[in-house]
């Protein structure tokens, strides 16, 4: 697989060995649980520990099935290349995309040698308490991702530089992009004002939702599955700006918040927020179809229980 796959090559070795290694450590672990030929053995990522399912899968007889997300099916988001590709999907009994954007790209790059089925089982969130609706004259927006170069936090620092009417932006989620941040958040006029939370626990970011407003909820992501942050977000009411990558359209529209262009520029993102800044207090509409679009499609107790059924 090396040398057919061209792994030794800049961009791939990386994701061949980190591959490689993780197989090694979960393939033993897998074997000691005394997989039978009775049994499914389910893989929540569709990388790295799935590997082993080729193996146990040819040991014991048993049904194999694996969730796929983003990073761990979109080869871009990998530089271009997921090893053991062939391997995995030749393996796989079902092969479960959490969107329909992802089981699109699964039918279209692995079709020639993938004889499973394939079927969308979406993720899902809790219910929450509904964001609190306060009036006020300041747009309140809300981030929560790690601080990495594919969620480009920084841009939205970049564009809230130049923006001229008020503003809070809150983000939640550390990382080493967040130096940067930092350092353009000394630059920011005085009519913006930033919260850097950095990383805490899911139960506080919830209680965060449910207990001080924001206008809307900002992703932009340069690849995504769908992001359980919007589903959160969706749960409490809140709606959303979000990049138009992976499945997030398919939870995000124009009844709920907006899709943007991946390649949106920080004037082009200040220009979104203005808009909305504009029609701040006509927001009760996305608020409520946010809700009603949560139960729709992330909604964790559906969500999960027919996946259960499928299963």
């Amino acid at each position: 697989d090396f040398f057919m796959d061209n792994a030794y090559k800049p961009g791939k070795i990386w994701n061949f060995f980190t591959a490689l290694l993780t197989f090694r450590a979960a393939y033993p672990t897998l074997s000691r649980f005394g997989v039978t030929s009775a049994d499914i053995v389910y893989s929540y990522w569709g990388d790295k520990w799935s590997l082993a399912l080729p193996f146990i899968k040819r040991k014991c007889g048993c049904k194999t099935i694996a969730r796929f997300h983003g990073s761990d099916l979109y080869e871009e988001a990998k530089g271009g290349y997921i090893p053991f590709r062939e391997r995995l999907f030749q393996s796989l009994d079902k092969a479960f995309p959490i969107s329909d954007n992802g089981a699109r790209y699964i039918a279209k790059h692995y079709s020639k040698f993938f004889n499973g089925c394939i079927s969308v089982a979406r993720l899902g969130v809790n219910a929450s308490s509904p964001n609190p609706d306060e009036g006020s004259d300041t747009l309140s927006i809300i981030s929560c991702s790690n601080a990495i170069p594919l969620k480009r936090v920084e841009l939205i620092a970049e564009a809230l530089l130049k923006a001229d009417f008020p503003v809070d932006w809150t983000h939640i989620g550390s990382g080493p992009t967040l130096e940067k941040i930092n350092v353009m958040v000394k630059s920011m006029p005085k009519n913006v004002t930033v919260c850097l939370l950095g990383q805490i626990n899911n139960s506080e970011v919830r209680r965060i939702y449910a207990t001080q407003h924001f206008d809307m909820f900002i992703n932009v992501s340069t690849t995504e599955g769908v992001p359980v942050s919007i589903m959160e977000a969706l749960a409490a009411g809140i709606p959303v700006i979000a990049t138009d990558v992976g499945g997030t359209k398919e939870i995000v529209n124009s009844d709920n918040g907006e899709v943007i262009n991946v390649s949106i520029t920080p004037e082009g993102l200040r220009q979104v927020l203005f808009k909305y800044y504009n029609k701040k207090n006509s927001l009760n509409s996305l608020r409520k179809n946010s809700i009603k679009l949560w139960n729709l499609r992330c909604n964790s107790v559906m969500n999960y229980n027919q996946f259960i059924s499928q299963i």
